[in-house]
């Protein structure tokens, strides 16, 4: 019975015959020969599709992303071809979405697909190259026809434009001034603004906007324009204008009178003032004015007096209400002619003295009033219509015990009771914070201006504020990134972005435009660009750096943007101009010695092929046009045919034959019973012709079988049988016995036959059960277990150790499965056997990149540490971020580990403005930087056994040590070490903030504690020594992302030889 492995159909029938000839049979007696045909597809796992932004100012990216590897039930590798051909990352992948389709082909022929899906959205919006400034034209009519130079837009898809706009040259314009937009779109619906202003005026004086609130107008007159500002009704000036603004020959404004400011104010409402204040003075001729009792009377009369005089005053009774909130008295000298005279043992004064009475009104309205002048001037005209004689109102005098007060008598002669003559000053008037005083009305300050307390004046706002409202103490300030043209702003809406580094405009304010090629802008808010030197120029619009000015590629030279850095002109190729972004090919499959060809008269017709080592291990070069190719022969792959091709990885050997590779070959080492190149071909045992008596041989695999004749036996028909009662022969070594009457007779059979003549093999299986899926074969007397791959015993019962015969070399481990064995290298070392050291000379670079995919590399640590040795090589600038060259993050067994029972910083070490190293969550913090662009050896060693003792070396040289860090602890094996990243769950958690930028190698760990002069041997790069727990080579694998694999790169190297490489 024949059956198929998984994956396989059997073709023709399940059941055949072996005859004696050793051919298999039919039912029909058809020799046939069984096939197993593959029915299933190969496999190969997609990766997820990818959604990447378009590179600054390209249309495209360049895109990586891992190759499919598929794997098929056949044990080949599939061939593999990409639709459309020839497509391996990195590439460059324009705008929008590309399917690059993988098709897999086992050797049967069934194919599989794996489609890599690849957005490059463009998220960049247009540039502005050169919008308008403001457009300004005069005319004598009531419009023009303006034109302008149109806005140019250029955009970084290469593709057209949508261009919006309100307005387009030639337009009428009405006087005045008009906002014109032009909006400019690309296909992924980024938009880019381009706004300017055109003002229409009749004089050909600078524009300024008519006075807020009020009006401007002009007539001509002679060689210029006579013009005057006035405000609405209800409105008035801030400060008085000029009488005249003349636009004279020179088309420059001057004022009459002259000096005056321009441009004019702006109108606000009138307020009523907060306050009045005056003063009335005069003299008094009876009384002691310095008695407190004497200066309350004064007051109290006075006020009297006041309220009763002011009643008329329509302001203070039926329009608002007036309060006195401060009334003062002060008293003079004495005059110099003074009489005493004696009166009732009193003394009395005759005076004549100085009084000043000075108050204030506080003036209250609660609502806006229609005439506010008029009821203001109202208001004052009754005051300064008041009588200050106060001589029908009272007496003073005093006496020798104290000042007192009493009535008038208006019977005495009126030269004896006249006291007061008083006369009062000017009125002024005391606006409230927010107003000034102009011509005895209190005006707001009007929108854009705001009220400084400490001159008591209306002021402009500053540039980057703004005010809407009147009588205001303080501006607003634009929001951030913002800020406005002019002072004196009203609204927000005149907040303009500021224009960003790499762009520029009139103002410094949109519309910005990008600078162009071959200038650059480092700062915000600029109005012009600075030119690059040199001769240098920039590769796109919007430059923000001197830096962005490089040289243009040399003749012999070219590059993406025909500037720094350039590439060499391959074979086949010339350039004889500067800054060129192709070569020129060669006519007519004419080629170069050399790369940089600069001339068409280098191209010369090279034949590759009479190189003689063009083809290398007996390759055979081909021409074909200006190149050769070579075609290798079999055992050997690659360009040169360099490459031994191991087709033990093809599993070449059939029937459990052990594949060793040779050099540009391999042979087969067959089990017994097989032979052929690929153990493919069964020894017939029966070519010896091993059957005496004319047995008939059968062939088995590594043996024979004899069907003897009639009357032989033995394994090679050697026994002749007897001849028993009728002519039975005894089969199979069975003895005829004769009883004793001597006529009859019988066949004794040996042990495992019965039957009459001994022919009768006794099935031994019948109570046998082979283990393991093994299969039982009867034997005679006995029974034999064919064991599946993998075991042996008696019943199959023992798996087969196969590591006791393995060939794993340098001292890897051998790891025993069913049937086969696998060899676990050592750090450093490959292969099936672990028989290739691994090359250690190479860089990991990784870029400053925002794109989505975690740069990284990784590996696994297999045992737990108890002391540990951390080297590694280092190069950054990064100053920005607290990069990670390496963390370690394993599961752990203890709850108090964190969340989720992770150790996320087992064995860690970040931060290169300040190296921090983890040990099991415990920080280590010190001041050691390494980020001066400069290679670095950085080595941390530790030991728990010794009290957590530590020490952290630079350039092999200590720079700090301790101990208590994590003493009698262990970091756990079976977690994952990252370079280039923090974790925060094993092999992710990424945070931007902990990305590593730069270059790293030779990064190795020891599971020892190392001393200074083991240190020093890691400091020189001769010495390749690889870590006992994990060496360099082992991160190879487990590189991801936009990681660079430089290889033969030495960081002994200086800096710049090494950005050059890159």
């Amino acid at each position: 019975m024949f059956r198929c492995n998984y994956g396989f159909e059997l073709s023709g029938p399940e059941y055949l015959r072996c005859n004696e000839n050793g051919k298999l049979l039919d039912k029909y007696h058809k020799e046939t020969k069984p096939l197993c045909k593959d029915i299933i597809k190969p496999e190969i796992l997609c990766p997820k599709p990818i959604r990447i932004y378009s590179e600054k100012g390209k249309n495209g990216a360049n895109v990586k992303w891992y190759i499919p590897v598929p794997n098929d039930n056949s044990g080949f590798a599939p061939r593999m071809y990409t639709v459309p051909p020839n497509i391996n990352p990195p590439a460059f992948i324009s705008i929008g979405t590309t399917v690059i389709q993988y098709v897999a082909v086992d050797p049967s022929g069934l194919n599989a697909t794996c489609d890599v899906r690849i957005e490059v959205v463009d998220n960049e919006p247009p540039t502005v190259v050169r919008c308008p400034s403001k457009v300004e034209v005069s005319t004598s009519d009531t419009g023009a026809n303006v034109f302008w130079e149109e806005p140019v837009f250029v955009d970084n898809s290469k593709s057209s434009l949508h261009i919006y706009q309100t307005g387009k040259p030639g337009d009428r314009f009405s006087i005045g001034r008009h906002t014109i937009s032009y909006a400019a779109s690309d296909k992924a619906k980024n938009r880019a603004l381009c706004t300017f202003d055109i003002i229409v005026r009749r004089t050909p004086c600078a524009y300024y906007p008519a006075p807020a609130n009020g009006a401007f107008t002009c007539n001509d007159w002679l060689t210029g324009q006579f013009c005057q500002a006035y405000c609405n009704d209800r409105f008035d000036f801030v400060f008085k204008p000029a009488e005249w603004y003349v636009c004279d020959s020179e088309s420059q404004w001057i004022t009459l009178p002259p000096n005056m400011p321009v441009p004019w104010p702006d109108c606000a409402r009138p307020a009523m003032p907060g306050k009045v204040r005056q003063m009335v003075t005069g003299f008094y001729y009876s009384g002691d004015c310095n008695d407190p009792r004497v200066q309350h009377f004064i007051k109290k009369l006075f006020l009297s007096h006041f309220t009763t005089k002011i009643q008329g005053a329509e302001l203070c009774f039926s329009r608002g209400t007036c309060s006195f909130e401060t009334v003062q008295v002060r008293c003079g000298r004495s005059d110099p002619n003074l009489v005493l005279r004696k009166r009732r043992d009193v003394w009395e004064y005759a005076e004549k003295e100085e009084l000043e009475i000075e108050f204030e009104i506080t003036i209250n309205v609660d609502h806006e009033l229609n005439d506010t002048e008029a009821v203001l001037q109202d208001f004052l005209e009754t005051i300064r219509n008041i009588k200050w004689d106060l001589e029908e109102d009272t007496v003073l005098e005093t006496t020798t015990y104290a000042p007192f007060i009493e009535p008038l008598n208006i019977h005495k002669n009126i030269n004896e009771t006249k006291i007061m003559e008083l006369t009062s000053s000017e009125i002024d008037i005391l606006c409230k914070p927010g107003s000034v005083l102009t011509d005895d009305l209190c005006v707001q300050c009007p929108p854009g201006t705001f009220y400084d307390n400490s001159i008591k004046e209306c002021l402009d706002c500053p540039l980057g504020q703004y005010q809407e409202n009147e009588g205001q103490l303080q501006c607003k300030k634009c929001p951030s990134g913002k800020s406005t043209e002019h002072q004196r702003t009203r609204n927000e809406t005149d907040c303009k972005d500021i224009c960003l580094a790499g762009t520029y405009s009139p103002t410094g304010l949109e519309t910005c435009m990008a600078c162009p090629l071959g200038t650059y802008q480092e700062h915000s808010g600029q109005t012009m660009c600075d030119s690059c030197r040199n001769g240098t120029t920039t590769i796109n619009f919007g430059s923000t750096s001197l830096t962005d000015c490089k040289d243009s590629c040399e003749p012999g030279f070219f590059s993406e943007s025909g500037l720094y850095p350039c590439y060499l002109c391959p074979n086949g190729f010339y350039q004889p101009s500067f800054g060129q972004m192709e070569c020129l090919e060669c006519p007519n499959n004419l080629s170069t010695i050399y790369e940089g060809a600069k001339e068409i008269s280098d191209c010369l017709d090279l034949d590759p092929c009479l190189n003689e080592t063009f083809c290398l291990n007996g390759g055979s070069c081909v021409r074909s046009g200006r190149k050769g190719y070579c075609d290798c022969k079999k055992g050997f792959e690659g360009e040169k045919c360099e490459n031994d091709i191991n087709e033990c990885n093809q599993n070449p050997c059939y029937n459990n034959g052990r594949c060793i590779n040779t050099e540009g070959h391999f042979f087969c080492n067959c089990t017994d019973g097989f032979s052929g190149d690929f153990c493919n071909i069964e020894i017939d045992e029966c070519e010896s012709s091993p059957c005496l008596n004319n047995g008939t041989c059968i062939d088995k695999v590594n043996g024979y079988l004899c069907v003897c004749p009639t009357g032989f036996d033995g394994s090679s028909c050697e026994i002749e049988q007897e001849i028993c009662f009728r002519n039975i022969p005894c089969l199979n070594g069975g003895v005829c016995i004769f009883q004793q009457n001597g006529n009859e007779s019988y066949c004794e059979c040996q042990a495992g036959f019965k039957g009459i003549d001994c022919s009768i093999n006794i099935n031994d299986c019948e109570n046998v059960v082979c283990q393991n899926n093994g299969s039982c074969i009867d034997g005679v007397a006995s029974y034999v277990c064919m064991c599946s791959t993998g075991y042996t015993g008696t019943l199959c019962e023992t798996e087969i150790n196969e590591c006791e015969n393995s060939l794993c070399y340098s001292g890897s481990t051998c790891e025993d499965h069913v049937g086969f064995y696998t060899c676990i290298c050592p750090p450093g070392w490959g292969g099936n056997f672990c028989e290739n050291k691994l090359d250690s000379d190479f860089v990991l670079t990784f870029p400053d990149s925002k794109a989505t995919i975690a740069n990284m590399a990784s590996t696994t640590l297999s045992s737990p540490l108890a002391e540990a040795t951390v080297s590694m090589w280092v190069q950054t600038t990064d100053t920005e971020r607290s990069g990670t060259p390496l963390s370690y993050a394993v599961a752990s067994v203890n709850a108090f580990d964190g969340d989720g029972n992770i150790v996320d910083n087992a064995l860690t070490v970040t931060d290169c403005n300040g190296v921090e190293i983890y040990v099991n969550n415990q920080p280590l913090v010190t001041d050691l930087q390494m980020t001066d662009g400069q290679w670095h050896h950085l080595a941390f060693s530790w030991s728990s056994e010794n009290s957590g003792m530590w020490t952290l070396y630079k350039d092999g040289e200590m720079k700090a040590h301790g101990s208590d860090l994590r003493p009698n602890d262990v970091i756990a094996g079976g977690g994952t070490i990252v370079i280039g990243q923090e974790q925060d769950i094993i092999g992710g958690g990424f945070s931007p903030r902990e990305i590593f930028t730069g270059n790293i190698t030779r990064v190795n760990i020891w599971n020892n504690y190392f001393s200074k002069s083991n240190i020093s041997r890691l400091c020189n790069m001769d010495d390749d020594i690889p870590g006992k727990v994990v060496a360099w080579p082992d991160f190879l694998e487990g590189v991801r992302g936009d990681v660079k694999v430089l290889k033969n790169i030495n960081p002994i190297l200086r800096i710049n030889d090494l950005t050059q490489n890159l």
